[in-house]
């Protein structure tokens, strides 16, 4: 039961296989691409039944239609292209007609030979209304329509089909049908994406999370601490800037565990911990190097600030109370403060503010010192 609950609360790609993952996000891709090119060709067909209806109406002779496509209203689609020529009908017989059309046929239609020319006119020469003559691979078709114009004189309508030009990217941007079929597959596909791995990440960026922090206290591990100090003092180094280390020591902690048990212990490290986060600020580096010791880096900050500050959090912990059974106890700390000289090495400053801080217990515990004779860094 516990199981199935902790499973269902965590969502099923936490848990699963992957070759489970991998098999849902193939299915999942194959009707998102079945959608996507259904919807597609759905936007195509529907072009195409416009391009035809423009054709057709214009094969009917409707005037507005042709006109349409005279303008070039109708020219540009991503389907299909039309060309109308309108020539007044040559006099004479039937080899006249024949001769005149085929004639204009060729120069209007330089890629047309004289012998498709007259196939195409022989037709209409001899009393059909229409003729049609297709292309090389079907790229295009040319159909002659006999008629008549506005004022009431003969005439032949050339008229030229021509597969239009399928520009992939003009036709994405310039059809809003294309381009949002194009945003809605990228948005599932991310959305998608981001269900199957935001539970995994979280859990990983905990997992990191807590492998760096120690888990009594709260705050890094010396191996963390050691390494994220390292980066900021040369960064500051780097940049001329100031910082202070301050190595700080719960006095007299032994005696908590000798008096109370190591659990009594471990929650004066714990609370512990939780004050000194509490009373610095954001980018200052915090970590747990001992039992009871811990350190911190303020960068940004002279001595004498830092002092200060390491002052007041003396007070702070000191005026904590705990209260194991029927008695209550305030533990205090001693801390050394250094601050960053320009030929400082991490291992150099590390170990000033560690003999400030012996000599903190030695002149009594429970205060803070800041510099020592021969050593007055600044």
């Amino acid at each position: 039961m516990y199981f199935r609950d902790e499973y269902s609360k965590r969502g099923f790609f936490y848990n699963a296989h992957p070759a489970v993952v991998a098999l849902a996000a193939g299915i999942f891709a194959c009707l998102l691409t079945f959608l996507a090119s259904y919807l597609m060709v759905a936007d195509l067909r529907r072009q195409l039944a416009e391009d035809m209806l423009d054709f057709s109406l214009v094969l009917a002779g409707d005037i507005q239609a042709a006109d349409r496509l005279e303008r070039g209203d109708m020219r540009g689609r991503p389907l299909l292209d039309f060309d109308r020529r309108i020539l007044h009908w040559p006099d004479g017989g039937i080899e006249a007609c024949l001769e005149g059309i085929a004639a204009w046929q060729t120069a209007a239609r330089p890629d047309l030979t004289r012998p498709e020319a007259e196939v195409l006119a022989r037709p209409i020469c001899g009393g059909d209304r229409m003729s049609t003559l297709r292309g090389d691979l079907l790229e295009t078709t040319d159909i002659l329509i006999a008629g008549t114009g506005a004022d009431g004189a003969r005439q032949v309508t050339s008229l030229r089909i021509m597969r239009g030009e399928l520009v992939p990217w003009t036709v994405l941007v310039t059809r809003p049908g294309q381009l949002a079929i194009a945003v809605w597959v990228s948005l599932t596909a991310g959305a998608f994406g981001y269900v199957v791995r935001r539970r995994q990440y979280r859990a990983y960026m905990t997992a990191r999370e807590k492998a760096s922090m120690d888990a009594l206290s709260g705050v890094l591990r010396r191996e963390e601490f050691e390494e994220k100090l390292e980066a900021a003092v040369a960064k500051i180094k780097a940049a001329g800037g100031a910082a202070c280390l301050l190595a700080i020591d719960l006095d007299h902690f032994k005696s908590v565990n000798d008096r109370f048990g190591h659990a009594a212990g471990d929650e004066v490290i714990r609370r512990c911990g939780q004050l000194i986060g509490g009373a610095l600020r954001a980018g200052d580096i915090i970590g747990r190097v001992g039992g009871e010791e811990f350190m911190v880096l303020l960068p940004n900050l002279p001595k004498y600030v830092a002092a200060e500050v390491a002052d007041r959090l003396r007070k702070r912990m000191v005026s904590q109370a705990f209260t194991f059974g029927s008695e209550t106890v305030f533990v205090s700390t001693s801390i050394g403060v250094a601050s960053l000289m320009a030929e400082d090495t991490v291992t150099g400053l590390s170990q000033r503010a560690d003999r400030r801080l012996y000599m903190a217990k030695r002149r009594g515990r429970n205060c803070v010192v800041w510099e020592d004779e021969g050593d007055a860094d600044y």
